[in-house]
Parts: structure tokens; sequence; C-alpha cells
């Protein structure tokens, strides 16, 4: 990581693209992926020349301000609505068999 690399947030609604936004961004050479509460981190101390956050953000004004005294690119990424929802329909099936969607569901 250098100095020169740049600082990175990707930003996206649940089951948006955000995966694959983030393997284009780490291919980059010296692009690491930070772990940390991108909230916290990005307010307190910002992200780091070289460093990628990723996060479903909603939008407050006192985080943009943030970001952009860091000079933290934001990329923003999404997806036709109807392939969000049938990505996420999956999702729930799979990974939250009592979710309360699931009944609903299950009948489509």
């Amino acid at each position: 990581m250098n100095s020169a690399s740049p600082k990175v947030l990707i930003v996206s609604i649940p089951k948006g693209g955000t995966n694959l936004l983030m393997q284009v961004i780490l291919g980059i050479p010296g692009m690491v992926r930070t772990r940390h509460n991108m909230l916290t981190k990005a307010a307190k101390n910002g992200i780091s020349a070289g460093e990628m956050g990723v996060m479903h953000l909603p939008y407050a004004p006192q985080f943009e301000r943030a970001l952009l005294d860091n000079n933290v690119k934001i990329l923003f990424i999404s997806r036709d609505l109807r392939d969000v929802t049938v990505s996420m329909m999956h999702f729930i099936l799979s990974k939250f068999p009592s979710h309360f969607f699931v009944p609903s569901l299950q009948n489509i």
C-alpha cells in the first residue's frame, strides 16, 4: 500500500452487486479490504490509502462530510430491483429458514 493508492468506499443496497464490485477493486494492486465498522472508522480516523470499505449506507450529511474531507472515493452499485428481489428471496430461503417471509416465499 502506498500513499498514492485510492481510499474507496463501496456503497450498495443489500444484494445489489457489492461482492462483484469488491472483487474488481481488490484487483487493483495494493488494495485491501478493511473489516472495521465503516461508520465509526470513516468518522473517527478516515480510511487509509489502499483501503476499501464496504457497507449498506443510509445517507447522513455528517458522514458525507467526513468522507469528502478524507478524499474517499465513493462507488455506488445497484442492480435492477427485480434482480435484487429474486436474489434476496433465494438468500432468505437458504440462510434464514425461520424468517417471517419464508411461508409467503415458498408459495412463489
